[in-house]
Formats: structure tokens, sequence, C-alpha cells
């Protein structure tokens, strides 16, 4: 078997196992084994599943499509179809932002095979992608990523984590969604139950925390806490996502980006729930997280002096 063909294949079934933890319900329905076909892009695709009712297909790709000198991971949302795509881009935009565009102009056929007719740009990576192709009545709704081929260890975990994270993300935006009942005693003081449920998902496991969370390392930006030095392999790639800007004002067609978030423990994160609700919070908190340590430390420094024995 080819050698990017059987990476494809690995990864896929992991983000599929990824999909079945988070239990993220109706209207996915993942295949028992995903399904590799060879494209016309220089590359493979594997089908993981289906949006039942909209005729989409989640899918990744390891092909060369982007016009780079090597293989490039895509994840996204694939149909014969222009509407289903379109609508689905236009609930998740409402979390994941503003898309780029493609269309037919954009690709060409070189030597038997599809791509761009100008290499993607670096800065395009990781960021959601329309692409419709009426000429190939085949339309997408996907990112580009910037993982290397082959990706190992961490590198290749969290190319995992962010595939599933991308499609959890849009999934969770559909309004026919349903998962099960989250925990909502963060906002005792909210009846809105619905909207709590879409923070606590946002902040769990979605693409954009997931993002923040990998750019920051899974260290904590308000105490410095890294569960994998506490916890060893159960602590590997764990922390939590929080929104700086704050979702208790509960606009939910607020458009979050990476920038938006910061990585915390869960300790801060439940410290920061009691807190105000403003940007100024995380600040607030790290400030004093920093002075009772330095008390801590000075008064462990004064305790463990030896002291004059009585007479």
């Amino acid at each position: 078997m080819n050698r990017e063909k059987r990476l494809l294949r690995d990864i896929a079934r992991e983000v599929s196992r990824g999909l079945r933890s988070r239990r993220i319900g109706q209207p996915l329905k993942l295949r028992k084994k995903p399904s590799i076909t060879e494209t016309d892009t220089d590359g493979f695709c594997a089908t993981l599943g289906l949006i039942q009712g909209k005729s989409c297909d989640l899918e990744i790709w390891l092909d060369r499509y982007p016009g780079l000198d090597r293989s490039i991971f895509y994840y996204g949302f694939d149909s014969e179809k222009e509407g289903p795509i379109r609508s689905l881009a236009r609930a998740a935009s409402r979390e994941l932002g503003p898309h780029g565009k493609l269309c037919d102009r954009d690709y060409k056929l070189h030597e038997g095979r599809y791509r761009l007719r100008a290499p993607m740009r670096r800065d395009r990576f990781g960021r959601p992608f329309l692409e419709c192709y009426p000429n190939k009545k085949a339309f997408f709704y996907g990112i580009y990523d910037d993982a290397e081929v082959p990706p190992e260890g961490k590198d290749r975990d969290r190319l995992v984590e962010r595939i599933v994270g991308f499609f959890e993300s849009v999934l969770t935006s559909l309004p026919e969604f349903s998962a099960p009942e989250l925990n909502h005693d963060v906002y005792p003081k909210i009846e809105n139950r619905k909207v709590v449920a879409s923070h606590l998902r946002r902040e769990r496991s979605g693409y954009l925390a997931t993002r923040r969370k990998q750019a920051d390392g899974y260290t904590c930006q308000i105490c410095g806490f890294h569960f994998e030095d506490v916890y060893g392999e159960l602590g590997r790639d764990f922390a939590e996502a929080h929104h700086i800007v704050p979702l208790a004002k509960y606009d939910e067609v607020r458009r979050t980006t990476v920038d938006d978030l910061i990585t915390v423990c869960s300790n801060c994160h439940r410290m920061l729930y009691r807190m105000n609700g403003t940007r100024k919070d995380p600040l607030i908190l790290k400030q004093r997280v920093r002075k009772f340590v330095r008390a801590a430390r000075r008064k462990g420094h004064t305790s463990s002096r030896k002291r004059k024995p009585r007479r």
C-alpha cells in the first residue's frame, strides 16, 4: 500500500474514534471504517461518514492540490450540491469566522492532475475555505492544514485533535444538532441552558479552542500549570480554553477568533467564571495568583528558618 495512503487511512481511523468519543450524536452518521479512494488531485481521500439530511460527506484528503512541492492535509465537507455546503458554511461562520473562497477559475489541469493555478499562501492555511466548482459539480467547505507529512508523535496527535475539533465545531453549529446534556452549574444565574451548553462545547474542544491550546503548549496562561508535568502521560495535551471576550453577553452570532481565547487549567477556568466577566479578568486573576504565590513563598521561607532554642 502507498505510504501516504496508509498514513491517511490511519489518521482517518483515529479521527473517527475521536468523533465517536465526543458523542456528537445527530445529525452525524459515521461509517464503520473510513473508505479510501484515489483522487485526480495527485493524492487520496478518506470518507468518514455523512451529515444526515444534507447530502454532505465528512472527508480528509492528502494530496497536492494546493500547488506546493509536498502533499497537504485537507479536512472538510463535500457535496455534489451547492445549497447544502453553503448553508453549512453559513452556520459554521458564526463560530469559525469568515471563509476564503475558491472557484473554477482558480485551478488548472497539470499532467492529468488538478492543482491550484497559484500555490496557496502560508497565511491561508488553518482557516476555512468555501470551494464551489460548478463545472465539476463539486462543492467543499473545509481547512487546509500546514502539518508536515508524515506527522509523528505529538504532531500527529495534535493534527488529529484539530481535525476532530473542526468537525465538531461545524456539526454543533447546525440547528438540528443534538448532544447529551452538559454541566451547566458554571453559570447558575443563567436560565438559558441551551446557550450555556453551546458555550461549554465551544470552550471544551472546538477547532478554535484546539488551535489556542496548541499555540500555548497546553500551559495555563494564568498560573503556568502544565498537566503533563504533574500527571505524566495522562495529562498529555490536556488543558481548557476560556473566552477572553466574555460570552456572558450571550451574543450567539459573535465571531470568535483564536486571539479571543486563552489557555487555562481547570482551577483558573472556574475562578474566571466567578469573576465579573470582563476582558480584564484574566490579567486580574494572573496578578492575584502571582501575589499569593509570592506571599506563600515568603511564608514558607520564614517558617523554614532555624529558631534559637529556648533557655
